[in-house]
Order: C-alpha cells, then sequence, then structure tokens
C-alpha cells in the first residue's frame, strides 16, 4: 500500500466573464484558490509588479534573526508560568488597553528574554523580584540592559511588590516614560520584594 498520493492535472475552469486566472485542483483535489496581491487580503500575498521594479515591501529587509531553540522553548515555558505580577502589569497593557499601545511578552532580544516590549516605542519593561536586588544579580541585569540598549530599545524596571500593590502607579510612571523618552531608562519605584 503506498501512502504517496498522486498528483492531480490542474483544472481549469472559465469564469463567466474571463479576465481572471483559472482555478486549479490541489494535490487532494480540493479548489486551489490563486494568492492575493500584497496589500490584498491574508498573509503576506504575492507582489505586484511594480513598474519601477520592485515594491517597498521587498526592498525593506528582513529585521529578524533566527531564534535558538532553547530560547523558543523557555520563552513558551516563561509564558505559561507568568509571576503573579506579570499576570497582573499583563492584564493591563494586552490587546492595546495602555494608551493604544501593543505590548508582547517573553520576547527574546539580542539572547535575552525581555518581559514585555512595546515594539512601536521601542520599550521593554522588566517585571523583577527579590532575587534582582544582590549584587551579582544587579550586575547581571546591568549587562542585559546595555545588551537590549545596543539594540535600540529603552529598559524600564519595576519591582514585583510595586505592580502587586500600586498598579496605578506603576502605569502613570511608564506613562511618563512614554512622554519623557530621555528620562532614566531603570526606573525603580518603591522598594524591594
Amino acid at each position: 500500500m503506498s501512502l504517496h498520493r498522486p498528483r492531480v492535472a490542474p483544472l481549469s475552469i472559465s469564469p463567466p466573464q474571463g479576465g481572471r486566472r483559472p482555478i486549479e485542483a490541489g494535490i487532494d483535489g480540493a479548489a486551489k484558490l490563486p494568492l492575493p496581491l500584497a496589500g490584498e487580503g491574508w498573509g503576506g500575498g504575492v507582489q505586484a509588479e511594480a513598474s519601477e521594479g520592485q515594491s517597498e515591501l521587498a526592498a525593506k529587509p528582513n529585521p529578524t534573526r533566527p531564534i535558538s531553540p532553547f530560547l523558543t522553548r523557555r520563552t513558551r515555558e516563561l509564558r505559561a508560568k507568568m509571576s503573579g505580577a506579570e499576570r497582573v502589569f499583563w492584564f493591563a497593557v494586552r490587546a492595546h488597553r495602555f494608551q493604544g499601545l501593543g505590548f508582547s511578552r517573553q520576547v527574546p532580544i539580542a539572547g535575552f528574554i525581555a518581559d514585555f516590549v512595546c515594539h512601536e516605542k521601542r520599550l521593554i519593561v522588566e517585571i523583577d523580584g527579590a532575587t534582582h536586588g544582590d549584587d551579582p544579580a544587579v550586575i547581571r541585569d546591568a549587562a542585559r540592559t546595555r545588551a537590549l540598549e545596543g539594540q535600540g530599545y529603552r529598559v524600564v524596571r519595576f519591582w514585583n511588590n510595586d505592580v502587586m500593590g500600586n498598579l496605578e502607579g506603576v502605569l502613570r510612571q511608564l506613562e511618563q516614560d512614554l512622554l519623557n523618552p530621555n528620562s532614566d531608562s531603570s526606573v525603580r519605584l518603591q522598594g524591594q520584594d
């Protein structure tokens, strides 16, 4: 018994008015619809032939870099096991709830996993617990912040207990940071966990 399916020849159906591309049948016999042009409908689409060669979209380089399987696996784990403070903050900023800005959670950037990222404003929000208060962790966090800032992001840090007990103050401080991008990038509110 062969598991290989035979190829089905293209099925050409003439449209009533003509001028459209024929509909083809796929390997499983179902009709395949032609891909939409770029910017028309779902997905990336097919690039339309531009009069000057390439369209703007095709001319832009892809800024993404390959992510290691370890980081991919770890980001999924962190999204599934967020701390209480991260859950509270995420509920406040997800789905464009904060200033109409889109935030993503647990995003790999420069070999690190950032807690929350607003790509539009190039802003990273880190929610830190008590383990970030000792000297070795402070040194690691400073190196991490420099690496993330090297990618063009600003890093803002808040303590877990501030998010849990003063979410409104955290969001006000974050709003001020967005209005004044030249402020100190390692903001902390009250104190430590």
